[in-house]
């Protein structure tokens, strides 16, 4: 599958990667592991989502929008989400907004990660 979820700091930061042709279901499939994790995690809990290599855009269907949306689970922390595509980011922006979270667009993994401690200094025990 072309995503990847999994701890980039052990209960403090998720990193999300999209590469690759993503599907709808791909994406629904992340969103529920990111809840999942932000769960078990120390919250804050971060997550910093890089869709930058993903083809084209995923075929979402009607049904599917609803879904699509990120859960705002208990801990939730701040996304940062990579995304080069303006149409994405838009489309990124819209769905955060409906869903309540609190979220940064960033260049690149260093700019994520430094917009993190900026907004989180306790991270700096953790970022090493």
């Amino acid at each position: 599958m072309p995503v990847d979820v999994d701890w980039l700091y052990k209960n403090r930061v998720i990193k999300v990667r999209h590469y690759g042709k993503v599907t709808s279901a791909q994406l629904v499939a992340s969103i529920a592991r990111s809840a999942e994790l932000t769960r078990q995690g120390q919250a804050p809990v971060h997550t910093i989502v890089d869709s930058r290599d993903v083809e084209g855009s995923p075929d979402v269907a009607l049904g599917d929008l609803r879904k699509l949306i990120p859960t705002v689970v208990d801990g939730t922390g701040l996304m940062v989400v990579l995304q080069e595509r303006v149409r994405d980011r838009f489309f990124t922006a819209l769905g955060m907004q409906i869903a309540g979270a609190r979220y940064k667009f960033a260049a690149d993994d260093e700019s994520a990660l430094r917009i993190l401690l900026e907004h989180d200094p306790s991270l700096q025990d953790v970022v090493k």
